[in-house]
C-alpha cells in the first residue's frame, strides 16, 4: 500500500499488509511530482516533455541497518510533443495553469503487460493520454516510437485473458489482441456498445474470479472537490455482448483508481455487511488519490 508524505518530505512510504511492515521509498521526486498509475510493480511517470518514465523501486524496511536503495528505470520516449506557445503574456491565470497541468499530466493512465526486466518480449506499454484520453501503445526493445489510435475519450485500460480491453467515457467496451506479431491499437474491436448516464461518472475496469467488470462511480462537483455519491457495478457477458448489473460481488473487494485496480477476497468475518469506501479529492489537484471500493456480500 503506497502512503503519500507530506508537502516537508520527499519520501514516500510503502505498508506491506502481509508483513505488517513499513517501508521506505526513495525517489529524486518532489511531492507534487505526478505518477500516472503503476502497473505489474512498476511506478509510471509523465514528464514535462511529453517523456515516460518507469520507475521499479526497491524497498528497505524502516529501522533496519544497513539497507540500500536502489531504483531501476527505463525512459521511452514522447507520446506527443510538448505543447509550446510563445506568446502568453495575454493569456488568462487559470488558462496558463491549465496548460502547466496538461504537460505535466500527459499519461492519465498506464498498463504494462509483462514485467519489462523479466519478460521484455511480452512487455507492452499502453498508455491513456492527453487532453482527449488518446491510446498509445510501444513494445519495450522493439519500437522506437509510439502507436496510436485514431479513438479518443478512453477511459480505462485492462489486461485480461491475454487481451487489452478498454473502456470510454460512454462505456463502450473494446478488445486488442495482444498474442499477434504486431498488436496496435487502429486494430481494437468492439466488444459491447455504450451505455450512457446523463449525470457525472467515472469508468474502472477491474478483473476479479476469472470475470471482466465494470465500476461506476457517480459523482457531483461544488467548488472543485468532487463528492461520490453511489458506486454501481456491472460484470460482462461476453456471449450476449453486454454488460449485466450486480448487486454482490461474491465475498471480493475491489481496489480502483488512477493505478490499475485489482481485486482480493476478504475474510469472513469482512463480510458481514455490504459497504463502500471512497475518499474525495480536490478536482484541481496533483495528486489523484484512488477511489476504494469494498463491496461484499
Amino acid at each position: 500500500m503506497l502512503l503519500f508524505p507530506c508537502e516537508e518530505a520527499d519520501t514516500w512510504t510503502i505498508y506491506t499488509v502481509m508483513n505488517k511492515k513499513f517501508l521506505d521509498l526513495k525517489l529524486s521526486l518532489s511531492y507534487k511530482k505526478n505518477f500516472s498509475g503503476s502497473s505489474e510493480g512498476w511506478l509510471v511517470i509523465s514528464n514535462k516533455d511529453h517523456t515516460v518514465t518507469l520507475h521499479k523501486p526497491e524497498f528497505i524496511a524502516k529501522n533496519e541497518e544497513n539497507n540500500q536503495v536502489s531504483t531501476t528505470s527505463i525512459y521511452l520516449p514522447y507520446v506527443s510533443p510538448p505543447v509550446e506557445i510563445e506568446d502568453t503574456e495575454s493569456w488568462d491565470p487559470e488558462d496558463l495553469e491549465f496548460l502547466a497541468e496538461l504537460n505535466d499530466r500527459i499519461v492519465v493512465k498506464a498498463l504494462i503487460t509483462a514485467d519489462p526486466l523479466t519478460n521484455p518480449d511480452k512487455c507492452i506499454i499502453f498508455v491513456i493520454h492527453g487532453e482527449f484520453n488518446e491510446l498509445a501503445c510501444i513494445r519495450l526493445n522493439k519500437d522506437t516510437t509510439w502507436i496510436k489510435s485514431a479513438e479518443k475519450f478512453f477511459e480505462d485500460i485492462v489486461h485480461y485473458n491475454n487481451k487489452v480491453y478498454t473502456v470510454d467515457f460512454h462505456g463502450k467496451l473494446m478488445s486488442l489482441d495482444i498474442a499477434v506479431a504486431e498488436p496496435s491499437p487502429s486494430a481494437m474491436k468492439c466488444v459491447a456498445p455504450s451505455f450512457r448516464f446523463r449525470t457525472h461518472t467515472k469508468r474502472y475496469l477491474v478483473e476479479s474470479r476469472g470475470e471482466l467488470f465494470q465500476v461506476l462511480r457517480f459523482f457531483s462537483t461544488v467548488d472543485k472537490i468532487r463528492s461520490t455519491r453511489t458506486f454501481r457495478v456491472y460484470m460482462m457477458d461476453f456471449e450476449k455482448e453486454q454488460w449485466v448489473e450486480i448487486n454482490n460481488l461474491g465475498g471480493a473487494a475491489f481496489f480502483v483508481g488512477d493505478s490499475s485496480s485489482t481485486s482480493v477476497l476478504v475474510l469472513r468475518e469482512c463480510i458481514k455487511n455490504p459497504m463502500i469506501m471512497g475518499m474525495r479529492f480536490a478536482a484541481d489537484s496533483i495528486v489523484y488519490i484512488p477511489f476504494i471500493l469494498i463491496y461484499c456480500n
